[in-house]
């Protein structure tokens, strides 16, 4: 196999995603190295800090020059087998894994082309390494998943981050059963709550979890806290609900990727995020949009059980796309 992409995921659910670019013959998908997950990302936060950085704390140096070494073996690798048309292709969370320096001395060694693609805001903790390595140099082109970014700091719109999904064979897939919301607290636990009471109130079974909750509030019976939700798991529950709800928080930059879960499983989607408007395949069918989760009128309610004819979805957002751009 020539081998023209190396893709770096670094955390498992990109490398789900990117697994469409996975099937390709030209392309390489690696996590590379471990997701940091608790008490390692609390560590590894800590010591990236550029006082620690700059007095060269011997641990996380070994710890980077050893994901770089493997990263390394790759590219050779790839050359080895004669292809001189190589390009790296970062994830904004594999480069919490790399000095700018590893990927500059990648590109002047190996004549490697190197590209980055956002799938966090750049101020978000995934997202400030790799904004630091786009400061000094080391991508040719650098792509983001939010238009708010794009326009701030000159970067590629791209929306091609989503491979079709795989769904488990699960005793609830395609029940079309009610709503589901499952996703972390990040300043949506209220307008959740609100939504799982008002959606219960008028008869609508709702599936709702609330993961790493903030402060001591009232637990409302029904819905699950502090659980967090494997994603095929996830994708398993979708499949079998009728509707997709989407709740901005606090940290939220662009579309979540419940729309893209909710076109390519022909799913409708409830979401307060005005941006959904500006997607492709945007339907006000299927994609109902609206101002305020406190506040679900009897029109909403109808709309989300109502029939609809999904929009055909035909990998229009796969990440192949993605790689046909950087060829």
């Amino acid at each position: 196999m020539i081998v023209s992409f190396i893709v770096f995921t670094g955390k498992e659910l990109f490398t789900y995603l990117m697994k469409d670019a996975a099937e390709r013959t030209d392309t390489l998908v690696t996590g590379m190295v471990p997701e940091l997950k608790g008490a390692a990302l609390t560590f590894h936060s800590f010591f990236r800090r550029r006082i620690f950085n700059k007095n060269g704390i011997f641990f996380l140096r070994s710890f980077l020059k050893n994901t770089a070494r493997f990263a390394e073996d790759e590219i050779i690798k790839a050359k080895e087998k004669g292809n001189s048309d190589i390009t790296l292709l970062f994830s904004n969370a594999a480069m919490l894994y790399f000095e700018p320096s590893s990927v500059l001395m990648w590109r002047k060694r190996y004549g490697v082309k190197t590209a980055l693609y956002f799938l966090d805001g750049c101020d978000s903790f995934y997202g400030r390494d790799a904004h630091d390595a786009v400061k000094a140099g080391c991508f040719d082109r650098v792509f983001t998943f939010s238009k708010d970014d794009a326009e701030r700091y000159g970067f590629e719109y791209n929306d091609c981050y989503f491979s079709i999904p795989y769904i488990r064979d699960e005793p609830d897939t395609g029940k079309n059963d009610g709503v589901f919301f499952w996703g972390s607290d990040g300043g949506r636990r209220k307008k959740a709550e609100a939504l799982f009471k008002n959606l219960s109130e008028t008869g609508i079974k709702v599936k709702m979890g609330i993961c790493y909750t903030q402060g001591d509030g009232e637990r409302i019976p029904g819905i699950t806290y502090d659980k967090p939700m494997e994603y095929e798991d996830m994708i398993a529950a979708e499949a079998g609900s009728a509707v997709i709800a989407d709740i901005t928080g606090s940290y939220s930059t662009g579309v979540s990727l419940r729309y893209y879960e909710a076109v390519a499983l022909g799913k409708k989607l409830l979401t307060d995020n005005k941006r959904v408007k500006d997607m492709r395949l945007y339907t006000p069918e299927q994609i109902i949009c609206v101002d305020d989760m406190h506040d679900i009128s009897g029109e909403i309610t109808e709309k989300l059980m109502a029939p609809f004819t999904p929009v055909s979805y035909n990998g229009e957002f796969s990440p192949v796309h993605l790689l046909d751009r950087l060829m």
